[in-house]
């Protein structure tokens, strides 16, 4: 048997809590804070000289703005090893596009605060403040020198993406793709910033058996972030699902695989349609933002984990020493939400948001199901998750800061990231009532509180939140109320400056659930904090996770830049999903070490090709091909 901890996981669980407590100071860099910023520089430089300025000397606040002057290069550069073909058929992001995300004009007073946040509106086309967007590689705003001492010219220096891509998301580990999840778009039509997309979403590909044992979904979709030049944003989606080769799964009276699914391969399975108009707080000066949305799913939900074998295998749930349950069900969801926001403050930003909304939540057994009334019901109370429908009116208020650093280097390679520095809070209560049972009303508590600290160039973050639901009359279940959906969870992240050649990233998360009427629960393996071990294959209703990986500093070869990294998983996930689940899920700290390599060609994309090989220290290894796994974007 497992000893629960094991030295070597106390020893590592210390070292890694050191890191993340005391944050790694720059000793020696390997390389100049000039290489590294090349790729921007060599941009800037040549925006310089287009348009024949020279950089303000001095410090320009309260300078009068002469002139806003416009330089957009072309996605492949003079400077660039790629053939001139990619500018031919990419269009250009269209200056007034660029001009109308500015949030200063001529004749203006030069005001730091209003360029630093017109430079994170650039970098967030396509996306957000917190996420750089699709749209630019390089948006950056330099002061110019002026005709008068008094005066200042501002350079806007922006350098496209490219537009036309997969903008894909893979995820792979041994033989089987968990995740393959593509997009062939136009990211800024006609160099417009609108979207136009087909999609493609294949869950559990087995390349073994050349099969895909999940779902296919095939659609597409339309975003104007600017509707008819407005601060409206308009977004539109829909997607088929395509049934594929689903195994089959559980297990009554010594027979195995007594469920198959009653649609056959290729079937239509379900649809996925979303719509939204949203008015969003595009600067800190904006006091009204609005969004107006709706939804609808219709389709079956199957959980997988990798078998020992590598190939995708059907959760089960065991709800009797000889009855286990496929975790399949049939779910049908549709929610329509109206709310309003109203934000206040400059130096920290206090926003008031209220609305309402209506949903409906079905979840039910397949209708071909074999097991009997009383294992129905055992799955009912012990994995699925629970059906609501009603309408719920909220309050909700968001504390977030005005202050961003700028940085290279952290999640991806060569292009500025914005981070917000200072304190978020959030506390929101919602008044709920059920539709469908009267006596179900319910009151909903939830809050959050982080701080964001930049300690030079090293970025610690810390976070808490909690929530819960008041709900006297629960209906049927084994849970017993009032208090429901109770959940904590805690993180502690650390990104170290600049050391030797590269950064040392350390993470611990612990996140607690109980009295879940949804029964929901965490999974690790893999691509969720573990690697090394095949996908979600361990599961529970609490989540620990610890990380710790240093990353290299890219290396420019061609515009291409390359990087490696080291790294330590480690976590557990633990705890019964509901006080009747068969399965006594105990904790047992499982750890990897590993290596892995990082890819970014920045004119194309700005997240990075992640290949890792996870060797596994505990128990539940499996075959070393589970090993290796290969996705796009850090895993932390």
């Amino acid at each position: 048997m497992e000893r629960s901890v094991r030295p070597l996981g106390v020893l590592s669980s210390a070292l890694c809590v050191a890191l993340l407590v005391f944050p790694t100071r720059s000793a020696v860099s390997g390389m100049s804070a000039a290489k590294r910023r090349a790729y921007e520089a060599r941009t800037i430089a040549w925006a310089l000289r287009q348009a024949k300025l020279e950089r303000y000397s001095g410090d320009p606040a309260g300078r009068l703005i002469e002139r806003v002057v416009i330089v957009r290069e072309r996605i492949i550069s003079d400077s660039d090893p790629w053939p001139n073909l990619f500018n031919i058929v990419h269009v250009r992001t269209r200056e007034h596009i660029i001009r109308q995300e500015l949030l200063f004009v001529s004749g203006e007073r030069y005001d730091p605060r209003v360029i630093s946040e017109s430079e994170r509106n650039l970098r967030a086309l396509g996306g957000t403040a917190e996420k750089a967007g699709q749209t630019l590689a390089i948006a950056r705003i330099i002061p110019c020198r002026g005709s008068t001492p008094n005066g200042v010219v501002v350079l806007v220096v922006t350098k496209d993406l490219w537009s036309i891509r997969l903008n894909m998301v893979y995820q792979q580990t041994g033989s089987v793709v968990g995740i393959f999840d593509t997009s062939p778009q136009e990211l800024n039509f006609l160099g417009l910033n609108k979207i136009l997309a087909l999609h493609l979403r294949v869950t559990q590909f087995d390349f073994s058996e050349g099969a895909v044992r999940d779902q296919i979904r095939v659609g597409g979709r339309y975003v104007d972030p600017r509707l008819l030049g407005s601060r409206l944003s308009l977004s539109l989606a829909a997607d088929a699902i395509i049934e594929g080769s689903v195994p089959c799964a559980g297990e009554t009276s010594g027979q195995k695989d007594v469920w198959c699914p009653e649609k056959g391969s290729g079937a239509l399975g379900g649809v996925v349609l979303s719509a939204s108009l949203t008015r969003p707080l595009f600067s800190l000066a904006t006091e009204w933002a609005f969004e107006l949305s709706t939804s609808l799913t219709v389709t079956q939900q199957r959980n997988y984990q990798q078998g020992s074998d590598g190939h995708p295998l059907i959760t089960v749930v065991p709800v009797s020493n000889d009855i286990a349950v496929p975790l399949v069900y049939d779910a049908h969801a549709g929610q329509t939400t109206a709310n309003f926001t109203r934000s206040f403050g400059r130096r920290l930003k206090h926003d008031l948001t209220f609305g309402i909304t209506g949903y409906r939540y079905e979840f039910t057994p397949p209708a071909n199901t074999p097991f009997g009334p009383e294992a129905i019901d055992a799955f009912r109370r012990t994995a699925l998750p629970r059906s609501e429908t009603a309408s719920v009116f909220g309050l909700r208020y968001d504390l977030r800061p005005t202050r961003y650093v700028k940085r290279r280097n952290v999640r991806g390679f060569a292009l500025s990231e914005d981070y917000a520095i200072g304190p978020r809070v959030a506390a929101s209560i919602n008044f709920g009532q059920n539709l469908v049972r009267s006596a179900e009303s319910f009151i909903s508590l939830a809050a959050s509180a982080s701080y964001q600290f930049a300690f030079g160039d090293d970025l610690l973050y810390l976070g808490a939140e909690a929530g819960v639901r008041y709900q006297p009359d629960i209906g049927e279940s084994d849970i017993i109320g009032p208090w429901v959906y109770r959940r904590a969870s805690g993180t502690i992240h650390n990104i170290s400056p600049v050391w030797l050649f590269g950064r040392l990233h350390a993470r611990a998360s612990l996140s607690l659930r109980d009295n879940n009427l949804d029964y929901a629960f965490s999974t690790l393996g893999g691509d969720t904090g573990l690697r090394g071990y095949p996908n979600d294959q361990f599961a529970g209703r609490n989540l620990l996770h610890l990380n710790v990986e240093f990353r290299t500093l890219p290396l420019e070869l061609w515009t291409l830049h390359g990087g490696a990294v080291v790294f330590y998983d480690a976590g557990s996930a633990f705890g019964k999903t509901s006080p009747s689940d068969a399965l006594e899920r105990k904790f047992v700290y499982r750890q990897s070490v590993g290596v892995g390599l990082r890819g970014h060609f920045p004119q194309f994309d700005r997240e990075s090709l992640r290949i890792d090989l996870g060797v596994p220290l505990s128990s539940g290894r499996s075959g070393f091909g589970t090993w290796f796994s290969i996705a796009f974007g850090q895993v932390f």
